[in-house]
């Protein structure tokens, strides 16, 4: 299942991106599509938490004016992480702006054609994310879970636990270097000392001898490994970037 939430003040802008992205999915065969419609930026930020906790995969934000200065659309573009948002705008000049947010960008009025472009490599993209999942035996059985919704996974009293962006915790009988061995092999994720397996891809912002995840939630890094993680998430960062160059390059 893909999860589309499209975004403008005009309902018939709305409708039309609707039908567009419906249209598209059935063409594509992708199950159980669903799209929300949110009549402001307001809205959206309202509906943060459902994106954080993986109900919305992709978000079409349409700004009739522009990206205006001001506004929240980075923090929204930077909850969302990379190829999560279309940013739909008549100025030209925000494509800069959307290419250094890492979203994609669509001129408006819409060409169909380049919509379908755009909106085929991010259904594909979310549908290789979906499949990134580790499979873990918990108290209540045996568990599923995304590597987009892991925020962090700390070493507990009889074995480690899971903290995910749908502010659950799962909680295992491993130790925590068994688990990083299980996902390492995926670059968001990174050992922070012998407490902390951190997903460099839900990583907000840095405080002072902390992380900030996603959501808000914050945890202290011991302060050996305070260093080597900002460079694991700077040199991430880059490692990010220049795929997104890659994609925005091929699909021209």
């Amino acid at each position: 299942m893909i999860r589309v939430a499209i975004c403008s003040e005009d309902e018939q802008t709305r409708l039309m991106l609707r039908a567009m992205t419906d249209r598209l999915g059935d063409r594509l065969g992708v199950p159980c599509l669903e799209t929300k419609q949110l009549a402001s930026l307001a809205a959206l930020e309202d509906h943060l938490k459902a994106v954080r906790s993986g109900l919305v995969d992709i978000v079409v934000l349409h700004l009739p004016n522009g990206i205006p200065e001001g506004t929240d659309v980075a923090d929204v573009a930077a909850e969302l992480g990379e190829d999560r948002l279309v940013i739909v705008s008549p100025n030209r000049l925000d494509a800069a702006a959307a290419y250094s947010l890492r979203a994609s960008f669509l001129l408006d009025p819409i060409d169909p054609v380049y919509f379908v472009r755009v909106m085929r490599r991010m259904f594909d993209l979310v549908k290789e994310k979906h499949k990134k999942r580790v499979v873990v035996k918990s108290k209540n059985g045996i568990d599923s879970l995304s590597y987009d919704n892991i925020l962090f996974v700390e070493t507990g009293r009889n074995g480690v636990v899971v903290h995910l962006a749908d502010e659950q915790t799962v909680a295992l009988r491993s130790s925590l270097q068994a688990l990083f061995d299980g996902i390492k092999s995926d670059p968001r994720f990174v050992k922070a000392g012998s407490s902390f397996v951190l997903n460099l891809d839900n990583v907000r912002s840095f405080g002072a001898g902390s992380v900030i995840f996603s959501g808000g939630e914050a945890i202290i890094i011991p302060v050996r490994s305070r260093r080597p993680i900002r460079d694991a998430f700077d040199a991430y960062q880059t490692i990010v970037l220049d795929e997104g160059a890659f994609l925005s390059n091929s699909s021209k």
